[in-house]
């Protein structure tokens, strides 16, 4: 890899190939010099300050693994040597300026990431010139962030991190720290990255001047992936020529494009220009015909919310007939998914803006109480006639995974979710429907069951779930390769295994089922070989690449292994644990994945035993590796 345009400005410089690669190729390892894991647990990483050294980023197995840092009594490492080798590093440095600011923060600032990686760029640029010529060649966009949303921030903190610096570094003015540090501040928020475990959970943040190079794309032709706590590999996601530039993604892609040029201008100033934001449809704003699945027509955020939007949407063909099928539309059903996708967008809004401000609650004794009661909420919040710059706006506020439903508004937001889905109009991958499904799964996940509804709620749990990964975040991949497609599967795995723990546990007395028609042992045979397939799948891409993920992966395969030898087993399972990996076919898990995919739903193609899907673009791709391509099967590690 080189930089093109190096002196051409920030605007035109990227980095490009000096040779062509083939897809699945990993281009570099970066290993960020600045790198700090997060000061609290922030997701299912169980990543921390007092969880995981500070260091290597080693996770505790409990907190007598651990020793803390004597004088700023804020880090943890896994031992001595892992303390002195980070005090060789930053740490001697940055100890007291971190002690400083605790000392001299109030109550309600906290010493979050952002402000230590501040820090720690700061203390590592002291020490090597070189390395502060590279950040300070970074874009920083110093003036437009002082005049953007991010000032507030700014100038809360600017003045604290400065008077911690100089305290313990006296030797430039606080007018000569300030501008330094307040660039540093802005070359942090435009370049730092998020690094991230096996799960793709965020577990700390990093910068790597070499890294903040790479330019973006909303369909990227290389990808991120985790090949340790503390580093990461950039892999390609197609065929590159020589001398084409490399691009990554910097926001949500699955997010519409008025929303993602939103994000893209507030925290990186620039209007993106891929093919996906300059195409005539937002393929992730969209509906399709209910017999082919093509798209129909493009949503728009302008007067969404007004009683008669529906009237006005704009159709792909001018005649209303679907483009592909030439089937007239069929507009009553089309008018009765918009008023469902408002109230799913309304409750998207409240669950938000209800935990920060004052509003009335929804009221949960009738189904057609919380319509009403949502439908308010659209008038109260002046949302009936609102315009798409202001809509837009409004949504930019709410953080991408940020949706809470509150426990006594489940099954009604359930049941909208359910019908609207049942009209077969809105793909899964239809803002905000993509942000319902993996919270009705966790909702689901952290119910206490009744044990009349128990095996149904597990399996609406696993609908939701597999709905959420493939249907919805693999759906909007539409990069050449589809490499997100493996840390997709790794993830099922993980959640297949957990489903089938918990409906290996009903007793046989107690199992009913109104939800899928297969008895118990039929659908925990479709659980095991579904997640032996899906394993094999993501282990076939990760293995000898990225020693974490592939880990993970035996793992996973030898616990299904471990189920087998311990007593469950099935006239099919037996037949199939009998035969060598080797010998595994098209047929070996067929009738599984076709009764897993039936029960979950989607826009899914059986034939000859080749399972395609159907993605956003509108265009049905093969999603897996052929089991007779697989190398992983051909070396006897199994069993």
């Amino acid at each position: 890899m080189t930089i093109y345009n190096a002196h051409g400005g920030y605007a035109k410089r990227g980095i490009c190939l000096k040779n062509d690669i083939s897809a699945f190729k990993t281009l570099i390892c970066f290993k960020p010099l600045v790198k700090i894991i997060n000061s609290t647990v922030q997701n299912n990483s169980g990543y921390s300050l007092e969880t995981a050294c500070s260091s290597c980023f080693h996770k505790f197995s409990n907190s007598q693994d651990s020793i803390t840092c004597p004088n700023c009594c804020l880090t943890k490492y896994c031992g001595q040597d892992c303390l002195l080798k980070d005090c060789r590093a930053t740490h001697k440095y940055e100890c007291d300026i971190l002690r400083s600011f605790l000392k001299k923060a109030p109550k309600e600032i906290n010493i979050g990431e952002f402000i230590r990686l501040v820090i720690q760029l700061f203390v590592t640029c002291e020490q090597y010139p070189t390395y502060k010529r590279e950040i300070f060649n970074l874009t920083s966009h110093k003036e437009e962030f002082i005049k953007g949303i991010h000032a507030d921030f700014l100038y809360d903190n600017l003045d604290l991190v400065v008077n911690s610096v100089h305290e313990c570094n006296p030797r430039r003015t606080k007018d000569e720290l300030k501008s330094y540090i307040n660039d540093l501040i802005c070359i942090c928020f435009v370049n730092a990255n998020i690094l991230m475990d096996e799960y793709g959970e965020a577990i700390g943040m990093g910068i790597d001047p070499y890294f903040s190079l790479i330019n973006h794309s909303c369909i990227p032709n290389t990808t991120v992936v985790p090949f340790s706590s503390t580093s990461f590999q950039l892999v390609t996601n197609c065929a590159i020529q020589k001398a084409k530039e490399i691009t990554i993604n910097y926001c949500y892609t699955s997010n519409p494009k008025e929303l993602r040029q939103l994000d893209l201008a507030n925290r990186f100033f620039f209007t993106c220009k891929c093919g996906l934001c300059t195409a005539k449809v937002d393929y992730f704003f969209s509906y399709n015909c209910l017999r082919c699945n093509a798209l129909i027509c493009s949503l728009s955020f302008d007067n969404f919310f007004n009683e008669d939007s529906a009237d006005t949407l704009v159709f792909k063909c001018l005649n209303k007939t679907c483009g592909n099928c030439r089937i007239p539309i069929d507009l009553d059903q089309v008018k009765k998914t918009n008023s469902l996708h408002k109230l799913i967008l309304a409750y998207f809004i409240y669950s938000f803006f209800s935990r920060n401000t004052v509003m009335p609650e929804l009221r949960t004794d009738s189904f057609d109480n919380f319509v009403k009661g949502l439908n308010g909420f659209v008038k109260e919040a002046g949302l009936l006639n609102i315009d798409s710059k202001s809509l837009v706006n409004y949504l930019s506020l709410i953080p991408n995974g940020s949706l809470e439903i509150q426990d006594a508004h489940f099954t009604y937001i359930s049941l909208i979710f359910s019908n609207l889905l049942d009209f077969k109009i809105i793909p899964e991958y239809c803002f905000p429907l993509n942000q319902f499904l993996p919270v009705l799964a966790s909702c689901i996940e952290h119910k206490t069951f009744d044990n009349k509804m128990k095996v149904d709620l597990i399996l609406t749990r696993l609908k939701y779930e597999v709905k959420s990964t493939i249907n919805a975040d693999l759906a909007v991949d539409l990069t050449e390769q589809i490499t997100s497609k493996f840390s997709q599967y790794a993830s099922l795995t993980i959640t297949f295994l957990d489903i089938y723990e918990q409906l290996a546990q009903v007793p046989d007395d107690e199992w009913v089922s109104n939800l899928w028609n297969e008895g118990k042992d039929e659908i925990l045979t479709v659980l095991l070989k579904s997640t032996f397939f899906f394993s094999i799948q993501a282990l076939e891409f990760f293995e000898s690449k990225f020693p974490m993920q592939t880990h993970l992966m035996m793992q996973v395969i030898d616990y299904v292994e471990a189920i087998l030898k311990s007593g469950f087993s099935t006239s099919r399972l037996k037949e199939w644990y009998s035969q060598k990996p080797a010998d595994f076919t098209a047929d070996t898990f067929h009738d599984e994945l076709t009764k897993l995919f039936n029960f979950v739903g989607g826009y899914y193609s059986f034939k000859q035993k080749v399972i395609k899907y159907q993605f956003a673009d509108r265009m049905r791709k093969h999603i897996f590796t052929p089991v007779a391509n697989l190398n992983c099967l051909k070396k006897n590690r199994f069993r």
